[in-house]
């Protein structure tokens, strides 16, 4: 007598297989798992034997079978922040279950884990910003700022320090000359627009370091001319 057949709610009778000799009575016959309990039920199908000796073996009808049948379950939303496991090929529906997991965000409900159905409510709070963009406004002595739109497609804007964005001063020489030539100074002025007389560092002054070269010598009856070179150092680099 065969035992231990199963089968998924659903399955036609003829893809139960039986052992040899054994014939379903109904193949056509669907099997149901029944609404009553979460792990189906056994069920009982009729079948016969028909021997391949029938010199000494007599056909068998009316033989019954029994069949275990479960279900084949999905979590579905009920819409209602729950969700229950439902029969896909009958009408069982297990107990509503509150929907849990995932993470709401400023325009998006949280994904339950088990159903994945969106459920609860949108979190106008929770925000995130990923690609940021300098706003320009950095000067010479203090870092300026950067700004991302929230990626969530909200309209959430956020600014922070750009750090390290600061421009330093960008001098420009002003030389003077004493009326000889040997001598000389330079005042060295930042050129940006943000940058003002009030700016510390704004404009700073050096001394020179002259040199000279014949260009033309002199001779007894033309002047010679002579080529005097300025040079000054900031720091530790000359310029």
């Amino acid at each position: 007598m065969p035992t231990t057949l199963t089968a998924k709610c659903g399955d036609k009778l003829s893809t139960v297989t039986l052992p040899s000799g054994f014939e379903w009575t109904s193949e056509d016959a669907s099997l149901e798992a029944g609404t009553a309990k979460a792990d189906g039920q056994s069920v009982v199908k009729v079948a016969k034997f028909v021997p391949t000796d029938k010199t000494n073996y007599n056909d068998v009808a009316d033989i019954e079978i029994s069949i275990a049948v479960t279900h084949t379950k999905t979590a579905t939303s009920n819409g209602d922040n729950t969700h229950s496991e439902k029969c896909n090929a009958c009408a069982y529906k297990g107990t509503a279950v509150a929907c849990s997991g995932g993470e709401a965000n400023c325009t998006n409900k949280a994904v339950c884990e088990v159903c994945e159905t969106a459920y609860g409510s949108v979190d106008s709070t929770k925000h995130k910003f990923t690609t940021y963009t300098s706003d320009k406004d950095a000067t010479c002595l203090v870092d300026g700022h950067k700004s991302a739109t929230c990626d969530y497609g909200c309209d959430k804007k956020d600014t922070v320090v750009d750090e390290g964005s600061k421009l330093g001063h960008n001098y420009k020489p002003t030389f003077t000359w004493s009326a000889d030539g040997k001598t000389c100074s330079v005042t060295l002025t930042c050129d940006r627009a943000s940058c003002t007389a009030e700016t510390e560092g704004h404009s700073v002054n050096h001394n020179c370091t002259v040199t000279s070269a014949v260009k033309t010598p002199a001779t007894c009856i033309s002047k010679g001319t002579t080529t005097y070179t300025a040079k000054y150092e900031t720091g530790l680099k000359m310029v």
